[in-house]
């Protein structure tokens, strides 16, 4: 897929959104990926065991309710602790 710019911009909305659930070892797990020269949407979506085109199931992703983002981040080991 190559994805337009409207695509792009909700893709970056939902690794925002699944960034602000998450801990902070997805985000390094993420940033790690890019150095080694993997884009931002496949990282994401490897790393929350997502297959499948990054972009669309990005767009998925972004529009599930916070619980169920939560519960794909806990299985794979990156939800953020809730405060109390």
């Amino acid at each position: 897929m190559n994805p337009d710019p409207e695509t792009i911009d909700v893709a970056r909305s939902a690794m925002a959104r699944i960034l602000e659930r998450s801990s902070d070892k997805l985000r390094f797990d993420v940033r790690a990926r890019k150095q080694a020269g993997m884009k931002s949407e496949a990282a994401f979506c490897e790393l929350l065991g997502i297959a499948g085109d990054p972009f669309i199931r990005l767009l998925e992703i972004g529009g599930l309710p916070e619980i169920a983002l939560d519960q794909i981040l806990n299985d794979k080991g990156y939800r953020l602790a809730p405060s109390l």
